[in-house]
């Protein structure tokens, strides 16, 4: 077992009641064939999370944003009218 992985059933062993670990110990032995799909998967989504912050932050995009919210404050701004 790694260091890690020890660190983590120590957090969830003082986290949790006795109720709580065993629910999550039986989770586990029961998905134990599906766990390495569950983490693939939650691999691909921290990378396509991180890619995606990654093109929202870039400077092309956030030029696009700014001036998709200019077009939209003019065209929603409510008409003035001087008397």
């Amino acid at each position: 077992m790694t260091k890690l992985l020890q660190e983590a059933f120590t957090t969830v062993s003082t986290s949790l009641s006795r109720d709580a670990q065993d629910r999550l110990a039986q989770l586990m032995i029961r998905n134990v064939n599906r766990l390495e799909a569950i983490l693939e998967d939650e691999l691909d989504e921290q990378v396509f999370e991180s890619s995606a912050i990654r093109a929202v932050e870039s400077d092309k995009v956030q030029a696009l944003l700014k001036r998709v919210a200019a077009r939209h404050d003019s065209t929603n701004r409510p008409a003035t009218h001087s008397r």
